[in-house]
């Protein structure tokens, strides 16, 4: 779902994960597009969201990048932290900031405030700029998106075995077969 409400102090959106998952936008937002607008420059300008940055439509997929990380939950965190440390290291920083200086200058400032938001950044600088979003945005997106996958398979073999179960015993087959070759549907598929 998507709505508009009062958010606090210049707000752009937030996501809603509480009741059915949507994003909010800022009403203040809503009012004054030319203002929006201007607003949205200046953050690219200052390097608070990445270079492609610009639109409504950016600020929707920035907040779709919290859903998708309130969806595999802090899974993550482990991997998100490895992927940050190794590409530190790539860039030569070092120090108790190489993981926000890293985020700040692959990604954006904005980014480089906690994982929920390296997250909402990192695939917003993928779908903006595709090939050309850095290095650590692609890295990033591709543990949330390896996590959703692993989260939507076992979701998938969840379902297979409760049918089978609520099955009549006559009916049943090799459930383990069964669960086997519609893992393999869904990895062909995803």
């Amino acid at each position: 779902r998507v709505d508009w409400g009062d958010l606090p102090g210049g707000v752009y959106a937030e996501a809603i994960t509480d009741g059915p998952a949507g994003i909010r936008f800022g009403a203040v937002w809503l009012r004054g597009r030319a203002g929006y607008l201007k607003s949205l420059s200046r953050d690219v300008e200052d390097h608070w969201h990445p270079s492609g940055f610009g639109s409504p439509a950016d600020i929707a997929v920035h907040e779709f990048g919290h859903l998708l990380r309130h969806t595999v939950g802090d899974s993550v965190d482990a991997d998100l932290r490895r992927v940050l440390k190794t590409r530190a290291g790539e860039l030569d920083l070092d120090g108790p900031d190489a993981h926000s200086h890293a985020a700040r200058s692959e990604v954006s400032g904005y980014a480089a405030t906690d994982l929920d938001e390296l997250v909402a950044e990192a695939l917003l600088d993928v779908v903006a700029n595709g090939a050309k979003a850095s290095r650590l945005s692609r890295q990033v997106v591709d543990v949330v998106e390896d996590a959703y996958k692993v989260r939507a398979k076992a979701a998938a073999v969840r379902a297979v075995r409760d049918d089978a179960a609520a099955a009549p015993r006559v009916a049943r087959v090799d459930i383990e077969a069964d669960v086997d070759a519609f893992e393999a549907r869904v990895a062909q598929a995803v």
